[in-house]
Formats: C-alpha cells, sequence, structure tokens
C-alpha cells in the first residue's frame, strides 16, 4: 500500500490524489485505508517515511574497503545517484509540502536522512585519520562539507544549472576532482 500510495502522490501531486485512487490502484479498499492511516495526511507521512527508509537503508549497509580516496569516490557517487533518481526528488518534493503543512517534519526527515548519510561520511574520515591518511579536526563540520561537495553541489549543477553532465563519465570526473581537493586539504602534510 505504502508503495502505491507513495507512487501515486509523487507522479500526480497531493492535491490530485484521492484516497480512493490509491485504494484502487493498491487493490484495497478506502475503508481499509483509512483504518490503517486515520487521513490521507497520515497516509502521506507514512508514504515519505517508507520511501525514505527504503532509499537509504541499502546504503547504510555498504560500505567499500579500501583508502580513503576509494571510499569517498564510492559513497559519493552512491549518494549522488541516489539523490539524482526521480522518486527521491520526488520525495524531496513530497516533504516540502507536507513542511507547509507540519513545519517540523522537514527536521525528522532531514534527521533520518540526512544525518545518517553524514553519520557514514564520518565513519569514512575518521577510518581514514586512524591510518593517518587525513587530519581531522571537526569532524562532523568535516563530514557535512565533504557530502554537500560530493551530493549537493553536483546534484544542484545537473538538476538545477545544468552545469554538469548526467553521465557516468561527467559525474566520475567531478567526483574525482572534488575528492582529490578535500584530501589535499586534509592531508597531515597541508597542516
Amino acid at each position: 500500500m505504502l508503495d502505491t500510495a507513495l507512487e501515486q502522490f509523487i507522479r500526480q501531486g497531493v492535491e490530485a490524489t484521492s484516497m480512493e485512487a490509491i485504494a484502487s490502484a493498491a487493490s484495497v479498499s478506502k475503508r481499509t485505508l483509512y483504518a490503517r492511516f486515520g487521513s490521507k495526511m497520515d497516509l502521506l507521512v507514512a508514504s515519505i517515511e517508507y520511501g525514505v527508509a527504503k532509499h537509504l537503508n541499502p546504503l547504510s549497509s555498504r560500505s567499500a574497503e579500501g583508502s580513503l580516496r576509494e571510499r569517498l569516490l564510492d559513497v559519493g557517487a552512491r549518494f549522488l545517484d541516489l539523490a539524482l533518481k526521480p522518486e527521491v526528488i520526488g520525495l524531496e518534493a513530497l516533504v516540502a509540502w507536507v513542511a507547509k503543512e507540519q513545519p517540523t517534519f522537514r527536521k525528522v526527515v532531514h534527521e533520518r536522512g540526512v544525518d545518517m548519510a553524514i553519520a557514514i561520511v564520518e565513519q569514512i574520515l575518521e577510518d581514514g585519520a586512524r591510518r593517518g591518511e587525513v587530519v581531522l579536526k571537526d569532524k562532523a563540520f568535516t563530514a557535512a562539507f565533504v557530502l554537500d561537495a560530493l551530493v549537493t553541489v553536483p546534484r544542484d549543477r545537473i538538476v538545477v544549472s545544468m552545469r554538469l553532465g548526467d553521465t557516468k563519465a561527467a559525474k566520475g570526473a567531478y567526483l574525482q576532482g572534488a575528492v582529490d581537493l578535500i584530501l589535499m586539504g586534509l592531508s597531515p602534510r597541508s597542516e
């Protein structure tokens, strides 16, 4: 039901999606939907939470092996590809819609999604610091900065300004340059 509801909300928008249409698409009765979720808003929120977990959980369970550079390139590519998925872009639009009605909702989703991604990057950076690959002074700030550099900036360049191609080669070249620059700044030799 949540998959179907999320698909409907993303494809048609919240206002144009009815409980009846979701029930029909999910092959359940409208009564079943209301019994489980109470309201369209409750179903929307549950669908968003489901979608966030569905997309992020696989990322948290897999971590590349290798050097700090290899691990940052891997996590950057995986997170950037995720951020460019139409479903994720649709989820972001739904979060913004709900946040108009429930201002704290964006913070809750942010804590589940972005904070989890930052924690993954923090762990990678900590491992690199333990191995002497980098000097890490403020891991929380550095991890957030790295995530922005590897995901937020190239996503904006691809989706908004169209200054970066959405190809494996273009994204790979960008990520390699960004990781090299980041590592240069965190290098033990740069102190």
